[in-house]
């Protein structure tokens, strides 16, 4: 499933723009989880796709993946 970015959350303003992904959906709201392990429970309208991510990885497609 591809990442989200969190936006117009007002108690967690600082979380806004971050990258989560999306765990499951219950009651109207997605349960989400950032990189560092923190979860959270957010309204559809508080996520918008990761653009940025999305495009970097249609320029990847197809090219071999290199190890760290």
């Amino acid at each position: 499933m591809p990442d989200m970015r969190l936006t117009g959350l007002v108690r967690r303003a600082d979380l806004n723009g971050r990258l989560v992904a999306l765990l499951d959906f219950t009651n109207g709201r997605w349960d989400v989880v950032l990189p560092d392990g923190t979860s959270l429970r957010v309204l559809p309208a508080n996520l918008e796709p990761d653009e940025e991510g999305a495009q970097i990885a249609l320029q990847n497609r197809g090219q071999p993946q290199t190890a760290p």
